[in-house]
């Protein structure tokens, strides 16, 4: 079973020393392993599948402008200015995967520890505020394909490379939060 923890800490710093501290209690070396920040809408197909990436995220075509950390943003973001459809493929990263035998979703964006502070703070594009999940992998199951972006050696197998979970919707089940909600009246 891979070890989770309920993310609690709000503010990155606070976040990070959760992280570290439940880490080591379980006996893993945090200064060692691989962090993906996801949002913990998420969390359920990370525990089951080993990643929160499933292909080409679709972006809704309602209007003209596009959402970005809950901001209404009035033109497209860099990568899609510059005829890219991600990071990815603007980074030449799709093709990398694609020239292995491997897809989008076989890849993943993932920090050291020394990184994960930049990847949890509000103002980057990954983190949802309120919405933070850490996924942790074991470095020796991946392989590197460029600058903080990775590969899973055996894509069948994306589970085993999971070596624990922190998440601010472990432990939270939909109607308990609605349930506490109401009974506190916030």
């Amino acid at each position: 079973m891979i070890p989770q923890k309920r993310l609690v800490a709000k503010n990155p710093e606070e976040q990070i020393r959760e992280v570290v501290g439940f880490l080591s209690e379980n006996g893993l070396e945090p200064e060692s392993l691989l962090y993906r920040v996801f949002n913990s809408d998420e969390t359920n197909l990370v525990l089951s599948t080993g990643t929160d990436r499933n292909g080409t995220p679709k972006r809704k075509q309602t209007d003209s402008k596009y959402i970005i950390r809950g901001q209404s943003q009035p033109e497209r973001p860099f990568y899609e200015e510059m005829g890219a459809s991600s990071w990815d493929e603007m980074l030449g990263y799709d093709k990398k995967l694609h020239g292995i035998g491997l897809t989008r979703r076989d890849g993943l964006w993932c920090s050291g520890l020394e990184g994960l502070g930049k990847n949890l703070d509000s103002n980057h594009d990954v983190v949802v505020p309120g919405k933070v999940g850490i996924a942790v992998y074991d470095p020796s199951k991946l392989v590197e394909m460029g600058v903080e972006f990775y590969a899973f050696k055996e894509p069948q197998r994306k589970v085993d490379a999971l070596v624990a979970v922190a998440s601010d919707k472990i432990g939270v089940q939909p109607f308990e939060t609605k349930h506490l909600e109401y009974l506190v009246g916030v």
